[in-house]
C-alpha cells in the first residue's frame, strides 16, 4: 500500500509478482492498494493492479467507497476514464451513506469528472443517497456554478426535487451564501423561492437564520419572497434572523420590508425573546429602541423577554430593556389607589409609605445603574431614584422586597422612602439618589494610580463602609445577590 500510495510502480510490481504480496489485503479503513493509488491519482499502478492482477474494481471499503469514487473526489480523470471505460466500474454504486461517483465529483465542483460520468458513462443525475440529496444538491450546497449549470441547462435536472426533509437545491445554496448560484436557480431555472420544507421553512428563512443578507435582499427584493410566511412552529425569517444575532439582516426585514416584530410563533415566542435568549444585545436594542418591540409580551409560559434574560444572566439586557417596561413615561394625575403596592401596604400597616404616582416625576433612565435605582426623579421636589421592580427580573416577590427593604436602618444601607404604582405589572420603589455614583465610578474620576503605587487611602474608607452595611444585612439573614464595587454607591 506505501508503495501504491506513492507511485512507485516497481516496487508494486516486485511486491506482487516476486514476492507475492496480497494485493487484496485491507487496512483499518477496509482500503486495497487499488483504492489508495486511485485516490493519488497514480495511473500506472492502477493499471498494474487490475490489468495484470485482477483486482476487483468493484471492491468497497468500511464506508461503502470504491476506487472510482476515491478518484472522482480527487479529479483523477484519467483514472475515472480507465475504471469505467476500461475496468467496467459501476458508476452508479453507492456507498453506505447513498453516494456515488456523481455525488462526491459534484461536491469537489470537478465538472470534467462530473460530464465524463453524466455524458460517457451514462451515471444517473436523479439517484438520491440516503438522506434524499442528489447531486444537484450536494453541487448547490458548496457552491459550484458550473456543476449546478450542467446539470441543471445540460442535463435537465428537476430544480425542485427535495430530499427527505424536504430541503431543495436552492435552500441548501441559500443557507450557505452562494448568491450566484441562488441567482441561477431562481432567475434561470424558475427554482420556487416561497417552497417549504417539511417544517415549513423557506430559502428566505434558511439565508436569514444564517445571516447572509446579499441572499436575503436578492429573495425578497428581485423573487417577492414572502418575509411574513411561518415555518410550522410559527417562526418567522426574522425570528429566524433574530436568533442568530444576525443585526443586519434584522434591520432589512423591519426597515425595507415592514415585518412585524411582535408575532408570536407557535408558543408564543417573539423576535424580541429569541434575540435575548441568544444574548444578541445589538439585535435587542435596534428591537427595542427602534421598533415598535413589546418588551412586556408574553409567551405561553407567561415568560417575558426581561425573564429570558434574568433567567440566563444577560444582566446588561436586563438593564437595556428596562426602561421600556413602564407602560407610559408621561405620569399620570390620576391614581386609584388600588393595585399591588397600595393594597400591601393598606393590609398590612407597614411602616414604609405608599406614594401616589402623580408625586413622583420621572427623570433620565440612568444606564449605569450607579445612582441607586433606574430612573433619576423628583419626589415633591426632593431628588431621588426609582428603582423599577420588574417581576420577570427577579427571583424574588415585591411583598418580600418590600417587607425587606422597610425594616432596614442603617447609614451604609440605601434608605427606601416609600413604594410606587406605575402600571397593572409594574411597581417601583423611591429611594435615596447617591449622587456620587459608584465606588468604581468615583475612584477613577479623583485619582490617577500608576500600577504598583497601591489603593487610594479613600477606597478603604468606602470599602470599609460596604462591610459595615453588609454586617448589618447579615446579622438579620440577609445576602447581597450581587456585590461588586459597581454596586457599592456613594
Amino acid at each position: 500500500m506505501v508503495a501504491a500510495t506513492g507511485g512507485h510502480i516497481d516496487v508494486v510490481r516486485f511486491l506482487v509478482i516476486d514476492c507475492g504480496a496480497d494485493m487484496n489485503t485491507k487496512d483499518d479503513y477496509g482500503r486495497t492498494a487499488l483504492m489508495v493509488a486511485a485516490t493519488v491519482g497514480h495511473i500506472d499502478v492502477v493499471r498494474f493492479l487490475v490489468i495484470d492482477c485482477g483486482v476487483d474494481v468493484n471492491t468497497k471499503d468500511n464506508f461503502g467507497g470504491t476506487a472510482l469514487m476515491m478518484a472522482a473526489t480527487k479529479a483523477h480523470i484519467d483514472v475515472v476514464r480507465f475504471l469505467v471505460i476500461d475496468c467496467g466500474a459501476d458508476v452508479n454504486t453507492k456507498d453506505n451513506s447513498g453516494g456515488t461517483a456523481l455525488m462526491v465529483a459534484a461536491t469537489g465542483g470537478h465538472i470534467d469528472v462530473v460530464r465524463f460520468l453524466v455524458i460517457d458513462c451514462g451515471a444517473d443525475m436523479n439517484t438520491k443517497d440516503d438522506y434524499g440529496r442528489t447531486a444537484l444538491m450536494v453541487a448547490a450546497t458548496v457552491g459550484h456554478i458550473e456543476v449546478v449549470r450542467f446539470l441543471v441547462i445540460d442535463c435537465g435536472v428537476d430544480v425542485n426535487t427535495k430530499d427527505n426533509f424536504g430541503g431543495t437545491a436552492l435552500m441548501m445554496a441559500a443557507t450557505k451564501a452562494h448568491i450566484d448560484v441562488v441567482r441561477f436557480l431562481v432567475i434561470g431555472c424558475g427554482a420556487d423561492v416561497n417552497t417549504k420544507d417539511n417544517s415549513g421553512g423557506t430559502a428566505l428563512m434558511k439565508a436569514a437564520r444564517s445571516g447572509q443578507i446579499d441572499v436575503v435582499q436578492f429573495l425578497v427584493n428581485d423573487c417577492g419572497a414572502d418575509v411574513n410566511t411561518m415555518d410550522t412552529n410559527g417562526k418567522t425569517a426574522l425570528m429566524q434572523a433574530a436568533e442568530g444575532g444576525h443585526i443586519e439582516v434584522v434591520r432589512f426585514l423591519v426597515n425595507d420590508c415592514g415585518a412585524d416584530v411582535n408575532t408570536k410563533d407557535n408558543d408564543g415566542g417573539t423576535a424580541l425573546m429569541m434575540a435575548v435568549t441568544g444574548g444578541h444585545i445589538e439585535v435587542v436594542r435596534f428591537l427595542v429602541s427602534d421598533c415598535p418591540a413589546n418588551v412586556s409580551a408574553k409567551n405561553e409560559n407567561g415568560y417575558s423577554a426581561t425573564r429570558f434574560a434574568a433567567d440566563h444572566g444577560y444582566y446588561a439586557i436586563v438593564r437595556l430593556l428596562t426602561p421600556f417596561v413602564l407602560p407610559d413615561r408621561q405620569v399620570s394625575t390620576k391614581n386609584t389607589g388600588e393595585g399591588v403596592a397600595h393594597n400591601l401596604l393598606t393590609s398590612d400597616r407597614l411602616s414604609i409609605s405608599f406614594i401616589p404616582l402623580f408625586e413622583v416625576e420621572l427623570g433620565e433612565f440612568c444606564k449605569q445603574g450607579d445612582v441607586g435605582g433606574d430612573f433619576r426623579a423628583k419626589w415633591l421636589d426632593a431628588d431621588t431614584v426609582v428603582k423599577l421592580f420588574i417581576p420577570d427580573a427577579s427571583h424574588s416577590t415585591f411583598e418580600r422586597e418590600v417587607r425587606v427593604w422597610q425594616k432596614l436602618r442603617h447609614p451604609n444601607v440605601l434608605k427606601l422612602y416609600g413604594v410606587c404604582q406605575a402600571g397593572s405589572d409594574v411597581n417601583f420603589f423611591v429611594c435615596e439618589y447617591a449622587s456620587q455614583g459608584s465606588l468604581t465610578g468615583h475612584v477613577n474620576t479623583l485619582y490617577t494610580y500608576s500600577f504598583g503605587e497601591g489603593t487610594p487611602p479613600s477606597r478603604w474608607k468606602y470599602l470599609h463602609g460596604a462591610a459595615l452595611g453588609l454586617a448589618y444585612l447579615h446579622e438579620r439573614g440577609i445576602i447581597h445577590g450581587d456585590l461588586r464595587c459597581s454596586n457599592i454607591l456613594i
